[in-house]
């Protein structure tokens, strides 16, 4: 049994940013290793989320500012992990018809082959995080989130 010095202790070394970091790497770990046992090329969790994201909103186009919004990133991080989509042929990239200033993401039919089949495993992965929270504890989960996130922005 832990003395009340060595509780709190342990809390007073507990980091936000290192636990979120080290959850990150975790969260990426599992992503990357169910991808690869489905027997699909390796793809990074961000670009996992991606394709979720044409496969949520049915689109076949979104805006790359867009996809910069929803994952909050920046543009030059977004640019970046889209460039190396386009290279491996997931995405093509084109001027927005209403904006020459703003590209749209289009997926290719060998990026949607792959979500397709990758969708199983990334909703079952996400039950299971959820599965391991009570309802209460969800809600706290998501509520704190959303209060650092709009902390951070």
């Amino acid at each position: 049994m832990l003395t009340k010095n060595a509780v709190a202790m342990h809390q007073s070394n507990r980091r936000i940013g290192m636990t979120l970091k080290i959850l990150t790497n975790l969260f990426s770990r599992k992503i990357e290793e169910g991808i690869r046992k489905q027997g699909q090329e390796p793809i990074t969790p961000m670009q996992a989320q991606i394709l979720c994201l044409f496969g949520r909103t049915k689109r076949t186009s979104i805006p790359q500012r867009e996809i910069q919004s929803e994952f909050g990133i920046r543009g030059s991080t977004a640019a970046n992990i889209l460039r190396l989509m386009e290279n491996n042929g997931l995405i093509t990239r084109s001027p927005s018809p209403t904006d020459a200033r703003q590209n749209m993401v289009t997926l290719t039919e060998t990026a949607h082959q792959q979500h397709t089949h990758n969708l199983g495993f990334i909703q079952e992965f996400e039950q299971d995080l959820q599965s391991s929270l009570s309802q209460e504890e969800l809600q706290q989960f998501f509520t704190i989130a959303e209060k650092l996130k709009k902390h951070l922005e």
